[in-house]
């Protein structure tokens, strides 16, 4: 079933989408999957916009309140959000062997944005959280033309050795895109001290910043959560806005 196919099959064609702020749909893989995703544009503003694909982490779902919250200051900002589901995800069954389908499941959210006449294929971002970020990383190591990689929460190390690397820290290491590493204070996958130490080895000398919580993004009370929240947006809204700059 071809991108447009799959539009139709869910209400929504790409000359109407332009009428449409937000949509749930689903876009097949090419194993027959169909990945559960929401589409949001801005409001204002004129296409091809800058888009955002946002791929969650392992247990999280792609309306947790941090990725509502990411896509609503990213749409204010005049950029296109993609978020989805992972299929392993959303059939309740473990990942795959090497993340294989979720490589194919990414790169499937990007082909599809690509596809879209009020996306700008130059200026396409992915932002990956824990099971995200490996993915994302991944993905981009192995050439996918991307404007720049966000990775929150990257699981690279033991959680209870943090000099015991996992492999997310050597594809951190090869990252040439641009980059923001976005780490918690209270993440045992993810020290402070580890990821600061390892964007120093990153080429394009990342930008990394720390926010309240663990790895699941918990925190003390609702309301730290909501400022957690809060300074994960507006720190991906501002990165990617300092991208686009460079390339007015």
């Amino acid at each position: 079933m071809s991108v447009a196919t799959a539009l139709i099959a869910f209400g929504m064609t790409i000359a109407g989408f332009a009428e449409v702020e937000s949509r749930e749909l689903g876009i097949p893989t090419r194993r027959g999957a169909k990945l559960v995703a929401k589409i949001t544009r801005p409001a204002k503003g004129k296409p091809p916009y800058p888009a955002l694909v946002i791929a969650p982490g392992r247990d999280f779902d792609m309306d947790h309140p941090a990725f509502d919250r990411i896509s609503t200051l990213a749409v204010e900002r005049g950029i296109l959000v993609l978020r989805f589901n992972w299929d392993f995800h959303t059939q309740n069954r473990k990942r795959s062997p090497r993340f294989v389908n979720e490589n194919q499941d990414l790169k499937t959210a990007i082909i599809y944005l690509r596809s879209l006449p009020s996306v700008n294929n130059q200026q396409i971002f992915v932002l990956g959280k824990s099971t995200g970020a490996r993915v994302a990383a991944e993905v981009a190591n192995r050439g996918e033309p991307l404007a720049g990689l966000i990775l929150l929460t990257p699981p690279i190390h033991s959680p209870t050795d943090p000099d015991q690397e996992r492999p997310m820290a050597d594809f951190i290491r090869e990252i040439k895109l641009p980059l923001l590493l976005i780490g918690a204070d209270r993440d045992d996958f993810c020290s402070t001290d580890a990821l600061k130490q390892l964007s120093k080895a990153v080429p394009s000398n990342p930008e990394v910043v720390i926010v309240t919580g663990d790895d699941l993004l918990e925190c003390a009370t609702d309301r730290e959560a909501e400022q957690s929240a809060e300074q994960i947006a507006v720190a991906v809204a501002d990165w990617i806005s300092n991208q686009l700059s460079k390339t007015d």
